[in-house]
């Protein structure tokens, strides 16, 4: 099985962040859940919970699962950043990123919750370009992309109380 680390580690290195550190192989974490909430909201919609990357280079640790990265900001705890953990980064078609522990059900797949709208996801990493697919594993239905896997991005989280 492929490692992505190496891959996103390297990509990223050029923009002097880190910004998905993937420690699993590809295909494993990420599940379809029949029943799970996949409703997505229309771009700016201030009532999603968001993430916005912090350009402080390389991170790692144990980090914190979306679930409670959502509930402490939604209680008002203010943090320098939060690691947060997730199985897929996906690339909605109208170019949102979004950090979920799972996709729902459905085709297009979208993010079942928790999710997080990933605001300052660079660009020039490479992540979502289909020319890297058979070495990051991304998949593509329609205009939805995503990398399914363990994913670590480190921010600061907000969310409506």
């Amino acid at each position: 099985m492929r490692r992505l680390a190496p891959l996103l580690l390297l990509l990223a290195a050029g923009c002097g962040t880190t910004v998905s550190t993937t420690f699993s192989s590809v295909g494993e974490g990420a599940t379809v859940e029949p029943g799970a909430s996949a409703t997505p909201l229309p771009p700016g919609d201030a009532e999603e919970a968001t993430i916005t990357l912090v350009n402080i280079g390389a991170v790692d640790g144990p980090g914190t699962s979306i679930a409670d990265a959502i509930a402490r900001a939604g209680a008002g705890a203010m943090t320098d950043g939060d690691l947060v953990n997730g199985n897929v980064l996906l690339k909605d078609a109208e170019g949102r990123v979004w950090l979920c522990d799972s996709l729902a059900a459905g085709s297009p797949p979208a993010c079942a919750e928790p999710r997080l709208l990933v605001t300052n996801f660079p660009t020039n990493v490479g992540d979502f370009d289909p020319a890297n697919a058979g070495v990051t594993g991304l998949q593509q239905d329609g205009e939805v992309l995503w990398l399914e896997g363990a994913h670590q991005l480190f921010g600061t989280v907000t969310a409506s109380p």
